[in-house]
């Protein structure tokens, strides 16, 4: 499957741009995975690439452009719109989850502390890649990532 695989990341923390790239490699080595150190860099990277990533994992704090503004221009854009993008962050708070909802992202996940759970979710995304839906995640069982459910407040 790998090589058909495309993976971007946008997150401005080294340590975690590389402890993702290292988990997802461990997976499958053929698997093509973007790093982008911005808001800025995740944008020029759908607008320089011949193939749109199978998902896009987004962090919310970044410096300049944050997350949130990069979703926003995602799903504006009527090539990216159909991207499946998780957000990918430390956060864990309510507000953030429903958020990334409201604007358009199909999973919330909380940054796991060890390569074996970043694994479990990556074998995750992999195994469901042609089916990524919100409703898919929210099933999934892995306890990183979060759901709001509607009407729960």
């Amino acid at each position: 499957m790998g090589g058909d695989v495309h993976f971007l990341i946008g997150d401005d923390d080294q340590d975690d741009r590389h402890f993702f790239a290292i988990a997802l490699q461990s997976i499958d080595p053929s698997i093509i995975c973007r790093i982008a150190k911005s808001g800025q860099e995740v944008l020029d990277t759908l607008k320089s690439e011949e193939v749109l990533p199978n998902v896009l994992f987004l962090d919310i704090n970044m410096p300049n452009l944050n997350g949130w503004d990069v979703l926003l221009k995602i799903k504006k854009n009527p090539v990216w719109k159909a991207i499946p993008v998780i957000m990918y962050t430390t956060s864990s708070y309510k507000r953030d989850i429903e958020l990334a909802t409201e604007f358009g992202a199909i999973g919330f996940c909380t940054k796991p502390d060890d390569v074996n759970q970043l694994k479990i979710i990556l074998k995750f995304i992999i195994d469901n890649i042609n089916r990524l839906s919100e409703n898919i995640i929210k099933n999934s069982g892995i306890e990183h990532f979060k759901v709001i459910e509607p009407g729960l407040n």
